[in-house]
């Protein structure tokens, strides 16, 4: 349901991974995103999404959100996923720090 959303209404945002990795999915943001301040603008409108780049103990190009999905239902990861639209397309892109992501 998620992967699905997440095609549906942020076509070309996002590089999403169909591997599975249990309870998440990753979500690859193109280069030049700042992921970080992406998820501070998400969880400022309701959905948790952590930064890709924060899992890393070095700094990395790899970019993107760590989406959970399994303690949520169907409706409520559409709703998400209409959120996460509405926040990239009502602000600027969020671009990258000076180093890393």
């Amino acid at each position: 349901v998620l992967i699905e959303a997440l095609r549906q209404d942020c076509a070309g945002q996002f590089s999403v991974d169909d591997e599975q990795y249990g309870l998440h999915l990753c979500a690859r943001l193109p280069d030049g995103v700042d992921d970080v301040a992406l998820s501070t603008r998400l969880r400022e409108a309701g959905v948790l999404a952590e930064p890709l780049s924060e899992f890393f103990s070095r700094p990395t190009d790899e970019c993107g959100l760590l989406l959970g999905f399994a303690a949520h239902r169907p409706d409520a990861l559409r709703s998400a996923v209409k959120t996460l639209a509405a926040v990239l397309r009502s602000s600027q892109p969020v671009r990258r720090r000076a180093a890393g992501c």
